[in-house]
């Protein structure tokens, strides 16, 4: 019996979204005038993540919110906020209740 190499990768502490997920997440970043960016293989102190999303207010460099996705949760952070998970990216969005960004005072909440 052999023991596997130490190469082996271990498993992503998040993974991808789901396409519809992205679209979803998009659409409403527009809509609260905030800027999506989607880091690929990022890894952070916690371990390795396929998708990190984070959305920005225009001109600033401190993301307002960061979501990444795990095998049973989607985890949202705000700028100030400790992570909080939930069942799906829609769950999520609806859970910040409150506008978000610049220019959203003006929008009637989702």
């Amino acid at each position: 019996m052999t023991d596997p190499p130490a190469a082996w990768p271990k498993r992503p502490a998040g993974i991808a979204f789901e396409i519809g997920e992205l679209l979803l997440l998009r659409a409403w970043a527009e809509w609260r005038g905030l800027h999506m960016a989607i880091a690929l293989d990022h890894v952070g102190h916690d371990g390795e993540y396929e998708e990190m999303i984070r959305l920005y207010p225009d001109g600033t460099r401190l993301p307002e919110l960061t979501f990444w996705r795990t095998v049973g949760a989607v985890v949202a952070v705000s700028m100030f906020g400790a992570p909080e998970r939930f069942r799906s990216i829609s769950a999520a969005l609806e859970s910040l209740g409150t506008p978000v960004g610049k220019g959203a005072q003006s929008r009637p909440s989702p």
